[in-house]
């Protein structure tokens, strides 16, 4: 029994450090590549590309504010070619291991301009590393985010 439990164990760390690579920018050599730096967020199945820069926060005291640009995955090493992305969701959510974490409240967005959206409204509710989720077409890639108390 218990070296079934070890491998059962073993396993759900690969799983777990699989899906946290995933959300650590989903693609080769991220986040502190030179790729990973010129595509912070990456969604392979639209081929598109988001960076985001802060305005407000990110903080845990108050509401955060940030600009995020999509842009063609092709343009991320010149002048970017703005993308509106189809069936764009935002969400912030916390990893508490377990499999488990929370949210925070829904965050609102609106657009500038090509590809480029304003959000606000986010609150990261305690301190620690929290994912910000992009959702485009259904395809998830996250930006990881540390906030300090």
């Amino acid at each position: 029994m218990k070296h079934f439990i070890k491998i059962l164990f073993s396993a759900l760390l690969v799983s777990t450090a699989s899906t946290v690579g995933a959300h650590e920018g989903g693609h080769p050599g991220s986040p502190g590549s030179e790729h990973g730096k010129l595509c912070p967020v990456f969604f392979s199945l639209a081929d598109v590309c988001a960076k985001v820069e802060f305005v407000k926060g990110p903080a845990q005291e108050g509401e955060s504010q940030f600009l995020v640009e999509f842009f063609e995955h092709k343009s991320a090493h010149g002048e970017h070619i703005p993308v509106d992305p189809q069936e764009l969701k935002i969400d912030l959510w916390m990893y508490m291991g377990n499999h488990g974490g929370h949210g925070s409240a829904p965050v609102q967005w609106q657009q500038q301009s090509a590809g480029v959206y304003m959000v606000t409204e986010a609150y990261f509710v305690m301190p620690g590393r929290w994912n910000v989720r992009f959702f485009v077409n259904g395809e998830q890639a996250d930006l990881i985010v540390d906030v300090k108390p």
